[in-house]
């Protein structure tokens, strides 16, 4: 995700203000893709946040016997969640 940001997002971003400062025509294409990046960062980090917290309860998650299942069922509640939350 940081790569994500550091390579992709950010250069583009400053490509897009450079072209903009010296009145040139902005690549609109550079802004779509940041926006696809950025919001695959976004249905990413919901899910990490409920896996970070889950961490903390082991015998409620990683204890149990079906423990991959219960991981599915947190990553499938966390990308809902991003959905929900960053819906415009």
């Amino acid at each position: 995700m940081t790569a994500n940001v550091w390579m992709r997002i950010l250069p583009a971003t400053r490509k897009m203000l450079n072209a903009l400062r010296e009145g040139k025509p902005v690549d609109l294409q550079l802004g779509e893709r940041a926006k696809a990046r950025t919001i695959h960062n976004t249905y990413m980090t919901v899910p990490l946040i409920f896996l970070m917290i889950s961490n903390h309860f082991p015998t409620a998650t990683y204890g149990q016997t079906y423990n991959w299942l219960i991981l599915s069922a947190l990553v499938l509640v966390g990308a809902v969640a991003a959905n929900f939350i960053y819906k415009p």
